[in-house]
């Protein structure tokens, strides 16, 4: 166990008062199923810390022919975590992003039917504008719940929750993600 710490990396993690820091997530999220992905490198867990975070443009590929979608999210609805679980000395990282999809729709129950289960990438980026990818091909993301509800009065919010997680760390993406137009 004595070397299983002599590579780690330490570094200084710094904050000025004065930087400008906005909280929040984008009211867009791509999705993409895992098995569509032909590329993902994940980045070195012993580099600098802000290279163990991020994943490199070359480094998320789709498949020829394939893409990500998106969808459009209601603002101040949603939320990224990147949670610790697990037991002391055992400890894991899982991504958890938390959505909501406005409007009662017919669209939203056959997003529902065809996704409960299928293997996910998603992406989201922040109010930063730092795209943040949430599984990976060999811990894809699933719904933890997916709750589709009219509302029960004028006031209330009509649309679909969902709780996606993935049991991996999220990554930063410093590439651009290309939407596939949908075929009629």
């Amino acid at each position: 166990m004595a070397d299983c710490f002599e590579n780690i990396n330490l570094e200084n993690i710094n904050h000025c008062p004065n930087d400008e820091t906005v909280a929040g997530l984008s009211t867009v999220l791509y999705y993409i199923p895992a098995p569509h992905i032909t590329t993902f490198t994940k980045p070195d867990k012993t580099a600098k810390y802000d290279v163990a975070a991020t994943i490199l443009s070359t480094g998320l590929v789709a498949d020829t022919g394939k893409g990500w979608k998106k969808i459009d999210l209601q603002l101040e609805k949603n939320q990224l975590t990147n949670l610790q679980i697990g037991s002391k000395g055992n400890l894991k990282l899982r991504g958890q992003l938390d959505i909501f999809i406005p409007g009662f729709k017919k669209t939203l129950v056959g997003f529902q039917r065809a996704h409960l289960n299928t293997p996910m990438i998603f992406g989201i980026p922040d109010s930063e504008g730092q795209m943040w990818i949430i599984g990976n091909p060999d811990s894809p993301s699933y719904f933890a719940s997916l709750s589709l509800a009219s509302g029960d009065t004028g006031e209330a919010d009509s649309g679909l929750t969902g709780q996606i997680m993935a049991n991996t760390t999220i990554f930063a993406y410093d590439g651009e993600l290309t939407v596939l137009a949908d075929t009629p």
